[in-house]
């Protein structure tokens, strides 16, 4: 989807793509961090952007490093977390209900439910667990069990 379907609005929208490589003298296997960013190169995508002025990716970093500290199955380079999909969504929901309706924010002073105008209230971690509650299915469980035949 090109940012101007995305936006409604023609904005000027530059990729920055950074490279990666290089040994740090370790054994590429163990090591936990990533590798040393060597190089970055500059892609227009939509609109005029101007390529000699810096890219930021504020937001992005932002947004990401607040997930990352505020679950950390993000802060692992192993796969330390279920690989179902289906509970990596309901994680990622989880955070994001927590963060945007329970989680008092610094500078507004209010969740950003509030500031966005979607609630007028403060909620709690026994809203969520309410939400979660209603939403779950019951579990199909057999009316008779049969018994085992021990040999």
């Amino acid at each position: 989807m090109e940012a101007v379907g995305a936006f409604g609005i023609d904005v000027d929208f530059a990729q920055l793509i950074k490279i990666y490589g290089g040994e740090t003298g370790q054994d590429s296997s163990r090591r936990y961090s990533p590798a040393e960013c060597t190089g970055i190169q500059k892609r227009p995508v939509t609109g005029k952007p101007v390529l000699s002025k810096p890219i930021f990716p504020r937001h992005t970093w932002s947004g990401r490093t607040s997930m990352r500290m505020g679950m950390l199955r993000f802060t692992r380079l192993t796969n330390a977390f279920s690989k179902k999909l289906a509970n990596h969504v309901r994680m990622l929901s989880l955070y994001f209900v927590h963060y945007s309706f329970v989680r008092l924010h610094k500078p507004p002073r209010m969740m950003p439910a509030m500031a966005a105008g979607l609630c007028n209230e403060v909620r709690d971690m026994d809203w969520v667990v309410g939400l979660i509650d209603v939403c779950a299915t019951e579990p199909n469980r057999p009316k008779t069990y049969r018994k085992r035949i021990s040999s």
